[in-house]
């Protein structure tokens, strides 16, 4: 495929556009936005050309990226069919099922992102409908291999894999900042303590992901017992911060699925 268009040009349907501009510089890009100032935006990071309605940005692409909010997607797919096309849905909670009663006669693959894909740091889950081909498949994998590590999971999955890691990094940024207020208070500047919090963030990520070591056991293997560590571990048992982050998780999970409905 040599044709892509993006129809929502917001904050993840820009990230994933950049993304793939960059990986792909021979990639023809077609944008589409109700904000006018927002596809125009896009246009001038890339070398996108601006439709000037839906239906020229379908017939002159190949494949489309829907970018829309689950709560209009249906409408405008319902009110803008067309053939023979593969479709990208990122859209939280929307399942193939429904995608594929909107507009019968294309395909559908249905994926996840997460912030980080600009910085070709993110994760992308992704699942697809029976008339999806293995040129489609490569396709996507292909587009996307640039902006992050990309995971095929049943679609019954995607629904938790929103309130994991599509939802995610905001937890870790408000993560991050609590970190960092913490060393502000004893005395740090707040410039410094946001960096150094979130360069721990991050190297205590990739000791989990470069390894074969279970968080636990590298968190039992950081911790003296008596010692600081120990205490502040103290703390947030205390204050059930471990529950609290698992029932965030399956809070934005049950909300991904209420959106789908």
């Amino acid at each position: 495929m040599k044709s892509l268009g993006i129809l929502g040009c917001g904050n993840m349907g820009t990230a994933l556009t950049i993304s793939a501009a960059r990986t792909h510089q021979e990639l023809k890009i077609y944008l589409y936005d109700i904000d006018t100032e927002k596809s125009a935006a896009l246009a001038n990071k890339t070398w996108g050309e601006v439709c000037s309605d839906i239906e020229s940005l379908f017939v002159n692409s190949e494949a489309i990226l829907i970018a829309l909010k689950p709560d209009i997607l249906l409408q405008v797919i319902r009110g803008h069919r067309c053939n023979d096309k593969l479709f990208i849905s990122i859209a939280a909670g929307i399942s193939l099922s429904a995608l594929k009663n909107a507009n019968p006669a294309s395909r559908w693959i249905r994926v996840m992102p997460n912030a980080p894909v600009l910085i070709n740091s993110g994760v992308l889950v992704w699942a697809a409908e029976e008339s999806v081909t293995q040129e489609d498949a490569s396709f996507f994998s292909a587009l996307f291999k640039g902006s992050g590590k990309l995971f095929k999971m049943q679609e019954k999955l995607l629904d938790t894999v929103t309130g994991l890691s599509g939802s995610g990094p905001a937890y870790i940024f408000l993560i991050i900042n609590a970190l960092a207020e913490g060393a502000v208070l004893d005395g740090m500047s707040k410039d410094q303590a946001l960096q150094i919090a979130a360069l721990t963030v991050e190297g205590a990520a990739k000791m989990v992901t470069t390894t074969d070591i279970h968080p636990e056991i590298l968190k039992d293997r950081t911790t003296s017992p008596g010692g600081t560590t120990a205490a502040g571990l103290w703390v947030l048992e205390k204050n059930g911060v471990r529950g609290s982050l698992i029932e965030t998780v399956q809070t934005a999970a049950r909300r991904s699925r209420e959106l789908g409905q």
